[in-house]
C-alpha cells in the first residue's frame, strides 16, 4: 500500500472525528437548549396554574350564597354594585318552613294539642303542617 493512500486516510480519518466532534457539541448544545425550553415551559405552566387557583379563589369570594333554600324576596345591591361587610345584600324566605299563628276560639281551643297535624289553605294553595306551641292564655 503506497504511503500517499495511507496518508490520505488517515487524514480523511482525522477530518470526520473533528466533524463528529463538531456535530456531538452541536447535539450536546440544541440538547442542553431544549431542557432549558422544557424547564422554562414547566415554570410558566406552574405560574398559570398558580394564577388559576387564585383566580377562582378570588370568584369564589364575589359569589353570595344565602346558609337557607329559599326565594329571594329583595336585593339590597344591584349585580356589579359593590357591597359593604356585613351589609344585608338580599333577604331571603325561608320556604322549607313556615311558622302560622293562628286565633283559635276559646271554646274550641281544648281541641288543639302540641304534635297535632293541621292544615291550612291560603289563596287555593294548601299547606300541611303541626303544632308546635299552644299559647297557655289569651294574647291581646
Amino acid at each position: 500500500v503506497p504511503r500517499s493512500q495511507v496518508d490520505e486516510a488517515r487524514s480523511a480519518e482525522s477530518q470526520a472525528r473533528m466533524s463528529l466532534e463538531a456535530k456531538q457539541s452541536e447535539l450536546d448544545a440544541a440538547v442542553r437548549s431544549n431542557a432549558l425550553s422544557v424547564d422554562t415551559a414547566a415554570r410558566q405552566v406552574n405560574v398559570a396554574k398558580d394564577a388559576l387557583r387564585a383566580a377562582e379563589d378570588a370568584i369564589s369570594r364575589l359569589v353570595v350564597r344565602s346558609p337557607i333554600r329559599g326565594k329571594v324576596l329583595e336585593l339590597g345591591v344591584v349585580p356589579g354594585a359593590t357591597a359593604s361587610q356585613g351589609g344585608n345584600v338580599a333577604q331571603v324566605a325561608d320556604t322549607g318552613s313556615l311558622v302560622v299563628k293562628a286565633k283559635v276560639p276559646s271554646t274550641d281551643v281544648r281541641l288543639v294539642t302540641v304534635g297535632q297535624p293541621v292544615s291550612i289553605n291560603l289563596g287555593g294553595k294548601r299547606a300541611t303542617g303541626t303544632v308546635r306551641n299552644v299559647a297557655p292564655k289569651a294574647e291581646a
